[in-house]
């Protein structure tokens, strides 16, 4: 249910019950913008490119690449690059559940924390990848780790207003009690 609020000089503008999709459209006209709350939105949409050959293959859902590279010892699985982000990192922003699969099967650390503390579970929340969110939380990954804001992947899910990954993430009793940095619950 969505109420509208009057906003300056009678314009009126629509608003969620509890403003966690306010502003949602700023996302995608430029980083760093403020709401009018003060909030800057996340900043998780800006590019994120891969510069090891593995992550590269696992960027783009190359399977039999990443097999071979793991077959031959060419790469380690935890190989990372200058941000720590890892090749199953890659595959979870870019939604390959195959690679993610094949890469937690062959014992990859399943929640390895990339420069900003975010684990492949909270980009991929982040990104709105729920198959991949499904099989990280399948094999043991813990839902309530956070990042660097305090953040946890449902609070993600729920700021981008996916609610099948929400409702995956409290499948595996992610806490809804979490408060992050600016004290925002996901409720």
């Amino acid at each position: 249910m969505q109420e509208k609020l009057s906003g300056k000089e009678g314009a009126c503008e629509e608003r969620t019950p509890l403003g966690f999709c306010d502003g949602l459209d700023k996302i995608f006209m430029g980083f760093g913008n403020e709401d009018e709350r003060g909030c800057q939105p996340p900043k998780y949409h800006t590019s994120y490119a891969p510069y090891y050959p593995i992550h590269k293959a696992a960027s783009m859902g190359d399977i039999d690449t990443v097999k071979s590279f793991v077959k031959r010892g060419v790469f380690v699985l935890e190989q990372i690059d200058w941000k720590y982000r890892t090749a199953l990192h890659f595959a979870c922003v870019y939604g390959h559940p195959e690679v993610v699969a094949f890469l937690v099967e062959n014992s990859c650390e399943i929640s390895p924390k990339d420069i900003k503390d975010a684990t492949p579970l909270i980009k991929a929340a982040q990104c709105r990848q729920t198959e991949c969110l499904d099989i990280l939380l399948k094999y043991g990954a813990d839902p309530d780790i956070i990042d660097c804001r305090g953040n946890t992947a449902l609070h993600y899910a729920v700021y981008n207003g996916d609610v099948k990954t929400a409702a995956k993430l409290l499948e595996y009793r992610a806490s809804i009690e979490a408060v992050n940095e600016v004290y925002t619950t996901h409720l």
